[in-house]
């Protein structure tokens, strides 16, 4: 992260190839992928990245394939393996698959291979579809297996009785809530639609576009591009406009030909760190979301007339991550929790059994090797802190009409108004459609690239 942020790009493509390889065919090798895939894609290595971004998948499906819970998110599986979830494979986030196809799509669009890239995003819009409902039958079997070993252990654990308790963990939940974004939607990632609406611009499909905007609309109300996206596809389609957007004005140029789209990705995404508290003699670790603010607003882009325009925030990945995590973290919590008890009772049984076969002398020996173990266990039990890092904290977006030299400016903005470190770079547009594609992922980078379409 260090050489990604720092905009040492042949760096972090070393360091990714060399990890993704050294941990094939292990519980990390889906992390390593998705890092390698965007790193490549960032880095300009459109083919490498799908070909990571495809063991992505492959690696997904043999998961899926196998008709197990992922652990990390629904806590099927018991005793030590769940008290150690380093020991589960990674087998991504919702927001992670969503966004695989998504990166691929924009690799086919790099490539010039735009039949491809609608497959991509077809795809992706699907998986943020059918997301929902995998995800609440996840949920609901997690909260099964909890009562279930809850029962079994004779334990009563709820999550609402553990934030009483440990002031931390409620502090960590909270922030979490306050982040998330009900607006969006559960599992919804405003940017995968966005880009199925661009899809359907590129291809002149003013009838689909309108639906995918409609919908971008819905996701954000109050979102201005969202706004002006859905008036102007709608006054195209002679649909109703809402009476709410009545005040919008459409955009005074064409969205299908002559265009220019820009997609700035700002800063990081929430990352996890590990955060533990204790029960009984032994201590619980945890991973809580750690945000990341950036001082760069928005990129500026400026044509050779002298006119300027500004990206805006069309989807924040501090809300998606926070919305999935915090639906998964007070089921995994509990069962934690639950699973901790029950070896805490089994050691406990152990040392009433010594003290009945072997005395006084024999319990000391068993207890003095139980507080030795306890420790050992509070000092090196980790949490999980897997996650694809590098995507950006934020997705924005704007569009602007193709200049007729094709020559534009672009630089990032600093949030009181001054340019941020990296220096503006000069780009030129040769065909009549194109997307703009810019990582601002640190002070010290700012990687351009531009995909172009007849």
């Amino acid at each position: 992260m260090t050489a990604y942020t720092s905009g040492n790009m042949e760096e972090a493509v070393r360091i990714s190839d060399k990890m993704a390889e050294k941990r094939a065919d292990t519980g990390d090798e889906l992390m390593w992928r998705l890092e390698q895939g965007k790193i490549k894609f960032d880095s300009g290595d459109y083919k490498g990245s799908l070909v990571a971004f495809e063991r992505c998948e492959a690696i997904i499906k043999e998961f899926d394939d196998r008709a197990t819970i992922n652990a990390r998110k629904a806590g099927a599986e018991t005793g030590s393996a769940f008290t150690n979830q380093n020991a589960l494979p990674y087998s991504g986030f919702n927001y992670d698959r969503i966004l695989l196809n998504t990166y691929k799509a924009l690799d086919y669009f790099a490539l010039g291979n735009a039949s491809d890239a609608n497959v991509e995003l077809r795809r992706a819009y699907e998986r943020q579809k059918e997301a929902e409902k995998r995800f609440e039958d996840e949920i609901k079997k997690q909260e099964e297996e909890n009562k279930k070993e809850g029962e079994k252990a004779g334990k009563q654990v709820t999550f609402d009785g553990l934030e009483k308790e440990h002031p931390e963990l409620k502090k960590s939940f909270d922030e979490m809530k306050s982040k998330s974004n009900k607006t969006y939607g559960n599992l919804m990632n405003p940017f995968v639609t966005y880009m199925s609406g661009i899809r359907y611009l590129i291809n002149k499909n003013m009838a689909e576009a309108d639906v995918d905007f409609r919908n971008l609309y819905k996701m954000d109300t109050e979102n201005p591009l969202s706004q002006q996206y859905y008036v102007t596809t709608s006054q195209y389609m002679a649909n109703k406009i809402p009476n709410e957007l009545s005040g919008v004005k459409p955009f005074n140029y064409p969205l299908d030909t002559n265009i220019v789209f820009v997609i700035f990705e700002n800063g990081l995404a929430p990352a996890f760190k590990e955060r533990k508290f204790s029960i009984v003699v032994s201590g619980i670790a945890y991973s809580e979301l750690e945000y990341f603010p950036t001082s760069t607003e928005s990129l500026q882009i400026t044509d050779s007339s002298g006119n300027s325009f500004k990206t805006v925030t069309i989807s924040a990945m501090d809300s998606v991550v926070s919305q999935e995590y915090k639906e998964i973290f007070p089921g995994m919590i509990t069962r934690l929790v639950i699973s901790t008890l029950v070896k805490e009772a089994a050691t406990a049984a152990a040392v009433a059994g010594a003290s009945q076969v072997h005395g006084a002398g024999g319990i000391a020996a068993v207890v003095g090797t139980v507080i030795v173990t306890s420790a050992y266990k509070y000092t090196f039990n980790t949490a999980d802190t897997r996650c694809w890092q590098t995507l950006p904290r934020e997705y924005q977006v704007t569009q602007l009409p193709l200049p007729s030299d094709g020559k534009l400016k672009l630089k990032a903005i600093s949030r009181d108004g001054a340019m941020v470190s990296a220096e503006p770079v000069d780009i030129t547009i040769e065909k009549k459609r194109a997307i703009v594609h810019v990582r601002h992922a640190g002070q010290g980078s700012m990687t351009v690239r531009v995909f172009e379409f007849e």
